[in-house]
């Protein structure tokens, strides 16, 4: 009886919301069901023995961080604030270009040490990474360190 109370409760509370954040802990359940349900049929059935805890915790965590960033989009729509003004295009073009430079190299040096891996699926696994990795790293640099020229 207790629960039911404080679900009743809780659902008050969500109903009192704005609607956006009726949005996101919509999404968020239906996430949090699909996660427990894939969890209750690998259990029962051994599908999915393949899929790590980790990785649907990781999955959860960009949703959220996608979720935050176009909120805080919305808000600067709203607010009348320019989403994308010049200077951060001319930004997104040099992250683009430094990432793609070092991709470049990186995949380069990938080839050139093939013979250092064990399977080509090990080699374009680890390319995939490190490139996101590159383009996590100059992201993070470049809007640290902008330098206007």
């Amino acid at each position: 009886m207790l629960f039911i109370s404080i679900f009743v409760l809780e659902l008050n509370n969500i109903i009192k919301m704005k609607k956006q954040r009726i949005i996101l802990v919509t999404a968020y359940l239906l996430i949090l069901s699909v996660v427990f349900g894939l969890k209750y049929l690998e259990k029962q059935t051994g599908l999915f023995k393949s899929i790590n805890p980790l990785f649907l915790l990781a999955l959860i965590i960009i949703a959220f961080v996608f979720t935050l960033q176009s909120l805080k989009r919305k808000g600067k729509k709203k607010n009348g604030i320019p989403i994308d003004d010049e200077f951060s295009l001319l930004i997104k073009y040099k992250i683009g270009y430094y990432s793609f430079l070092g991709s470049s190299f990186l995949w380069y040096l990938l080839f050139i040490l093939k013979d250092d891996f064990p399977d080509t699926e090990t080699i374009l696994g680890g390319g995939i990474l490190l490139s996101t990795l590159i383009v996590i790293v100059t992201r993070i640099i470049i809007k640290r360190f902008p330098n206007e020229q």
